[in-house]
């Protein structure tokens, strides 16, 4: 069930805000912003938190929520200072925390929720407090059950031990001075017991003598608190010991689970160990059993005893390598038997440091995949000993549609079974004799010898032929799949080429796609983006940015006047040439870099404010609103004096919005505070979400220039554009026009009723200031 709370804030800002926020979160939330209305908030409902500014706070709140319905309510504090001075003071009022408002509010609601869930989960914790005073029993249930801790209470030993046996304790406070059985044997006795020897023991005292302490700690306690004592002090260690009394409990079954996993390690994988020379010091049941070798024959050996002749040196001088850089090493390896037979291992190479972070010792973890070779690694080993390779992928267009209907299971049959048939579909005269299974629809053919790539297009669309012609058998039904073919005759990067050219053979629905220089080419297209990049960082990395903000006018078309301008980025490159958002917009969101843009057009955007008396209209996507950091930035400049009702969110159309209900809030909070105007841009372009718009609130429909450039010939533009504008009139949304580039366009759209007008007609973009 969710917490009700009563939210007391006198500034409305943060009061709306921070409870839109929490009730996110799944509180209820009564807020209130004028004082005088907090008593009888109190008196007629009940709250299980109050939050409450700081300057309000006094001891006749602090009476007032103290004698409400709930007497188990939770107070926290919000406010401008520090109040170190003050803590112990409302702690004596029941506070359970303080929090400053100058934390970003969506950070101020993140702590409160933290702090709401670890006093709410307290309620499993136990604290047993053993003192023979009443008063001191009761002062202590009464700090701590603020914290939501399950409070026992013991006069003495005796009554303790009872307790003990009965319930769950997650944390002892004692007395030192008692009765019959002193504090010092009661520690003793929890201590021997095997049970109750790992919970945590404070020891509360007035004793002056430091022996009694210092027994009291070897005995086994783990902290003391001096009476009369500081109620932060007593909710500080009470917080600390039992976390960190379940974290030694947690690490302890960590411990347990730890010898579980060697267990089971050393019962199904092959494990050895070596000194720092690659001498076995440990070989465990499956590596004598594998090896064919006993342990005697296995340890002061060493590891090349199973190194396979056919392995290249160059695979044991990386593993070296990587030990050396204390660097874990993974690779399949092909081994030796003692009596001369290969065995496959998937093998992981672990070296382990001492104190001095030197290698102490190596572990090796490795898995028998003989029976389940890797395809993958089967054709790279083979590639490796050929001159004049032929490497063909062939890809089952159609899988991912058998992938709807079948299971996992029965798809890996089916793949089983093509590989099986897929050589009878290729002529003979191909000579190809081995399939490499590597999944997913996709098999190798490969052949050493020279070939023409002509020869290789004949056979290739023989076999297209003949599968389709045939189709495949499986499970006694026939099926006719389609398939694309991509291969390559050049043996630098031929792995690479073929993939290359099977995606683009899919993607273009190719059925034959010849790969040599696949791979080149795509570096080439690397290197040019790389340069982009180094462009935009450069240009970043200038104290006045080499971003620059030009803007274009927005024009009213009853009478012909700009009204306000659309802010436009552009790049300056360093031959001083002016780069469009084409050159590097897209770029710039894939690899970092777009929120640096984004808060350099909004400064410049803003600043603009200052050199105009129109407004201006900054473009905004769903990725810069769901920017926490922008967020901020924009609501800030908004509720300036000086920017207040002048400027436009123009949102860009975006499929991939990720938190719709973070981007509506956003913008009813910036019409509230800036009275912001909202433009949808480019409507009309493809995938326009009437009631996805209408969420918006929009002023304005910016129509794409797609349509406006086409109205003059084009009969299904114009239909599509008079629907938006009918639409918008009816919901008292503006209209404006993009791309307006004639006189004659612009006769058009007026005539039609669109209300304004941009484009090269009136204004090329340019610089305000």
């Amino acid at each position: 069930m969710s917490k009700k709370i009563l939210l007391i804030e006198s500034l409305v800002a943060i009061n709306d805000t921070l409870s839109l926020l929490l009730n996110k979160k799944n509180y209820k939330i009564d807020s209130i912003v004028d004082f005088k209305k907090v008593k009888k908030a109190l008196e007629e409902n009940s709250y299980d938190f109050i939050i409450c500014d700081a300057s309000f706070f006094d001891k006749e709140l602090a009476k007032i929520i103290n004698n409400q319905k709930n007497i188990q309510t939770k107070t926290i504090l919000l406010s401008l200072e520090k109040h170190d001075e003050k803590r112990e003071l409302l702690f004596q009022n029941g506070i359970i925390e303080c929090f400053s408002k100058k934390t970003c509010l969506k950070e101020l609601a993140y702590d409160i929720d933290n702090l709401i869930k670890k006093i709410n989960k307290n309620i499993k914790n136990s604290i047993l407090i053993v003192d023979d005073s009443s008063f001191i029993r009761n002062s202590m249930k009464s700090i701590l059950s603020v914290k939501n801790y399950t409070i026992f209470l013991a006069k003495d030993v005796k009554d303790a031990i009872n307790i003990l046996q009965k319930k769950r304790i997650d944390l002892i406070f004692s007395d030192l001075e008692m009765p019959n059985i002193s504090g010092i044997e009661f520690i003793k006795i929890v201590k021997k017991n095997s049970s109750l020897k790992n919970i945590p023991i404070l020891v509360l005292s007035s004793s002056q003598n430091k022996q009694d302490y210092s027994n009291a700690l070897k005995y086994g306690a783990i902290d003391f608190i001096r009476k009369p004592f500081v109620i932060e002090e007593i909710l500080l260690k009470a917080d600390l010991h039992i976390q960190h009394s379940k974290q030694i409990q947690e690490i302890q079954k960590k411990a347990k689970e730890l010898e579980e996993y060697k267990r089971v390690l050393n019962e199904s994988d092959i494990v050895s160990k070596t000194d720092s020379k690659g001498i076995i010091t440990y070989a465990n049941q499956q590596f004598i059993d594998i090896s064919g070798y006993t342990k005697e024959e296995l340890l002061g050996k060493k590891h090349t005893i199973v190194r396979h002749p056919d392995v290249d040196p160059s695979v044991f001088k990386d593993m070296w390598k990587h030990i050396k850089e204390k660097k874990t090493y993974k690779n399949i390896i092909k081994n030796k038997k003692k009596d001369g037979s290969a065995y496959y291992v998937d093998a992981t190479i672990s070296p382990i440091l001492d104190i001095n972070g030197k290698v102490k010792e190596i572990i090796g973890v490795r898995h028998d995949i003989t029976d389940i070779m890797n395809p993958k690694k089967q054709l790279f080993d083979d590639l490796k000993y050929m001159k004049n390779p032929v490497l063909i992928l062939l890809e089952i267009a159609n899988y991912n549609l058998f992938k709807e209907f079948y299971s996992e299971s029965i798809m890996n049959k089916f793949e089983d079974e093509f590989a099986k048939k897929s050589l009878d579909y290729f002529p003979d005269y191909s000579q190809l004799k081995k399939v490499y299974n590597l999944g997913n629809g996709l098999f190798a053919f490969l052949k050493n010898h020279e070939i023409k790539s002509s020869y290789i297009d004949i056979c290739l669309n023989e076999v297209i032929k003949n599968i389709k012609e045939k189709g495949i058998e499986f499970r006694s039904n026939i099926y006719d799949i389609e398939v694309s073919f991509s291969y390559s005759t050049e043996k630098k990067h031929i792995y690479d080429d073929v993939i290359m050219g099977i995606k683009y053979a899919i993607e273009n629905n190719i059925n034959i796609v010849y790969a040599n220089n696949f791979y080149r080419r795509s570096q080439i297209e690397a290197r040019k983006k790389l340069r982009t990049i180094q462009m935009i960082k450069d240009a970043l990395a200038f104290d006045n940015s080499k971003f620059e903000s030009y803007f274009q006018g927005i024009v009213d078309n009853k009478t012909n006047k700009i009204v306000k301008y659309e802010s436009l980025v552009r790049l300056k490159n360093k031959k001083e040439e002016i780069l469009t958002p084409y050159h590097f917009l897209e770029l710039s969101k894939k690899t970092g870099y777009y929120t640096s843009i984004t808060k350099n057009v909004i400064n410049n955007s803003f600043k603009a404010l200052s050199y105009t008396n129109k407004d201006i209209s900054i473009n905004l996507s769903a990725t810069d609103i769901e920017n926490q950091e922008i967020r901020n930035i924009l609501l800030e400049l908004i509720t300036k004096k000086e920017y207040k009702s002048r400027v436009t969110f123009e949102l860009l159309e975006d499929e991939n919005i990720n938190d719709f209900d973070l981007i509506k809030d956003f913008i009813s909070l910036a019409k509230m505070l800036g009275d912001v105007k909202i433009s949808i841009d480019d409507f009309g372009a493809g995938y326009s979400n009437f009631k996805r718009l209408l969420d918006f609130q929009p002023d304005f429909l910016k129509i794409d220039g797609s349509l406006i450039k086409n109205i003059k010939d084009d009969n299904l533009s114009r239909h599509v554009v008079e629907s938006i504008i009918l639409f918008s009139k009816k919901e008292n949304i503006k209209t404006v026009a993009e791309f307006v580039e004639t006189k004659e366009i612009f006769e058009i759209i007026k005539q039609m009723g669109i209300d304004y007008s941009q484009g090269y007609y009136f204004h090329k973009p340019q610089k305000l200031y």
